[in-house]
């Protein structure tokens, strides 16, 4: 066409485009969304890094809490198999990677079984696999929830797409800060909101909900 460059989309984007496709077509989604306090995962972060653990981000304290809260939830913890369902043994969690040929979801497994410190190691070896693209099908295979972070794009809020056969996704949007009255004066708190995409089929907004709640519980937990 005239004043129009043309373009094919890659092998890899279209088996994205696929997957997504399918799973908005089959899928029961609905969303559930929190503002989190996060001010005491962040001091956690500025404690590690105190110490020298620079591996320990934000986004490695929030995957371990997400690993040990879902423990406590199986139903978040279920997956599809065949016209069954399954519940995954141990917390392994996707996590999206950014990638120029297309959003990659490697699955870092047992995590509830790591540190803060070993989940960012973890998390820097998978980003570091998706730059060099060794990541094979069975890195992307196995998960119990998908977790995406754009916070660091300045995105305040954001839903994500299930990926089947999990009923279940997390998106988390930037740290903002907030004024709060506190004692009759104002402060500023640190918050940050999540959405969990879920498969109505499975699960139903108060399962969500109490999930959502005991994670915040879990955030303003310490974490050495």
């Amino acid at each position: 066409m005239n004043g129009m460059a043309a373009s094919r989309l890659t092998r890899r984007r279209k088996l994205i485009g696929r997957a997504m496709s399918e799973s908005v077509r089959t899928v029961p989604h609905f969303f559930v969304s929190r503002d989190l306090r996060v001010d005491t995962a962040l001091e956690t972060v500025a404690s590690a890094h105190a110490r020298g653990e620079s591996q320990v981000t934000l986004t490695a304290v929030m995957l371990y809490h997400v690993s040990r809260v879902l423990g406590r939830h199986p139903a978040m913890k279920l997956v599809w198999s065949g016209s069954d369902l399954a519940e995954v043994s141990g917390a392994h969690l996707s996590v999206a990677v950014a990638h120029p040929d297309g959003v990659v979801a490697p699955v870092l497994r047992d995590l509830e079984k790591l540190s803060p410190a070993e989940i960012g190691e973890k998390v820097a070896e998978m980003r570091s696999a998706v730059s060099l693209g060794t990541v094979s099908f069975g890195d992307l295979t196995g998960g119990t929830l998908t977790v995406s972070n754009l916070g660091m794009l300045g995105v305040d809020q954001f839903s994500a797409i299930i990926t089947p056969p999990q009923i279940s996704a997390m998106a988390f949007g930037t740290v903002r800060e907030v004024p709060v009255m506190d004692g009759g004066s104002v402060r500023g708190v640190s918050l940050l909101t999540a959405t969990v995409s879920a498969d109505h089929r499975v699960v139903d907004g108060l399962d969500v909900a109490l999930f959502l709640e005991d994670f915040q519980a879990a955030l303003q937990t310490h974490v050495a």
